[in-house]
């Protein structure tokens, strides 16, 4: 009767301690896979007219393409990289960045709603960009692993 009772609290204790690795290792997993349905759901058009780098006031116009994320973005990055180095800007909904309009003018940033896109000026930036990324904000945590990113940006 003794080894029974023994035998049954070690397989209690070895679930306790079993759940209390697995459970977290897994919800830490399934954090990261949040950030991997979100792929080509936040992207930079190549649209001419709003993606450019305007040469006379060295601004940068970026349009933003917002898929169906199922309201998971909450806001995200742009990296703006040029021969000297990268610049970052954090878009937040109903947020002011310094150095970042809407094209309309309007310092207050908006996010794109599910399957929109919308247009930000960045000010004198200076020399043209040799690249500008994209990396999603979720409620959860910023998801820099999944970049959108492109290499050519033509002029205004």
């Amino acid at each position: 009767i003794i080894s029974v009772v023994l035998l049954i609290l070690l397989v209690i204790a070895s679930a306790v301690i079993i759940s209390n690795i697995v459970i977290p290792f897994v919800k830490e997993r399934l954090k990261k896979t949040s950030c991997f349905n979100l792929l080509h759901k936040l992207e930079i058009t190549s649209n001419p007219k709003y993606t450019c780098y305007n040469f006379s006031s060295k601004n940068l116009s970026i349009q933003i393409h917002r898929g169906d994320d199922e309201d998971l973005i909450i806001g995200f990055w742009l990296v703006v990289t040029n021969s000297t180095g990268s610049k970052s800007y954090k878009i937040i909904n109903n947020s002011q960045t310094s150095g970042i309009t809407m094209y309309d003018g309007s310092s207050t940033l908006e996010l794109p709603e599910k399957n929109e896109e919308r247009a930000y000026i960045i000010t004198s930036i200076g020399e043209p960009p040799k690249g500008i990324s994209i990396y999603p904000i979720t409620k959860e945590q910023e998801c820099a692993d999944i970049a959108h990113t492109i290499n050519t940006i033509p002029a205004c």
